[in-house]
């Protein structure tokens, strides 16, 4: 049984883990939704070069519904992947946390959430599961804004881009001729 002290840097090790998450399926929901609309702005700058190449009617409906459909599944595969990859055990999310982490520490996240699923299992002490523990929980203030910080950027670099290449789709869309 742990320590009280122990418990509760458990229960903040796992908030922790839990907020890592839920930042990592937002920045995923938005990335995924910026290929969706990098798709729609793709198509629609296809259309507008189809058209003033002259081509119409069935060739271009054909080409824009086809580019949407590969993006669209170009997206879904991405967040299938990186929802197996990052999100699905408590181990992928402590190691994104650990990388996240530019300044090394003494015990990772993994560590503590290995050595916390694991206890007793090997013959590891007790003792050295509950250290490892608090030493991780005692960084969790600085893990959630290292997470913060994270999901800002991507947020800020997929959105920078869908609006740049959205911005890209109506200029030639109105500029182009023939079209």
């Amino acid at each position: 049984m742990l320590s009280p002290e122990a418990s509760d840097a458990t229960a903040l090790l796992r908030e922790t883990i839990e907020t890592a998450r839920r930042s990592l399926r937002r920045g995923l929901l938005v990335e995924v939704a910026s290929m969706g609309v990098a798709t729609v702005a793709l198509a629609l700058l296809a259309g507008t070069a189809a058209a003033a190449l002259g081509l119409g009617g069935r060739t271009l409906a054909l080409a824009v519904s086809l580019l949407v459909l590969v993006g669209w599944c170009a997206a879904t595969t991405y967040a299938v992947v990186l929802w197996r990859s990052r999100l699905k055990s408590d181990g992928a999310v402590a190691r994104w946390i650990d990388a996240m982490n530019p300044r090394a520490e003494s015990v990772s996240t993994l560590s503590a959430v290995e050595l916390l699923r694991d206890r007793g299992r090997f013959g590891e002490s007790r003792a050295l599961a509950e250290a490892a523990v608090r030493h991780v929980a005692d960084l969790a203030p600085r893990a959630r804004a290292l997470t913060t910080a994270a999901l800002a950027r991507r947020i800020r670099i997929a959105g920078g881009s869908t609006a740049g290449l959205l911005a890209l789709a109506a200029v030639v869309a109105v500029v182009a001729p023939g079209a």
